[in-house]
């Protein structure tokens, strides 16, 4: 599974539909913390180092969290992004 594979069933995961899940993680290419990742979304989620991981997850998290303010304020699925419940 790519990165980008991985980011987009991260987001499915918790609740989004495929086009919410699209604009997240496009949204996610663009935030800073992913900067590093942008040439390497092609690559196996398993050879990516764990920190990164981590990196990885935060920034589609806040993207996400971004993208419901704007688009949907009282999605089900917030939660899940946001810390309040463990996913």
């Amino acid at each position: 599974m790519t990165l980008y594979e991985w980011a987009f069933q991260f987001c499915k995961e918790r609740g989004m539909t495929e086009k919410e899940a699209f604009a997240v993680v496009e949204r996610a290419m663009l935030h800073p913390a992913a900067e590093g990742v942008r040439e390497r979304w092609g690559e196996s989620y398993d050879d990516y180092p764990e920190p990164m991981r981590k990196l990885l997850t935060k920034a589609i998290c806040e993207s996400a969290l971004d993208w419901i303010q704007k688009e949907n304020p009282k999605a089900f699925f917030k939660p899940l992004f946001d810390g309040s419940i463990p996913s």
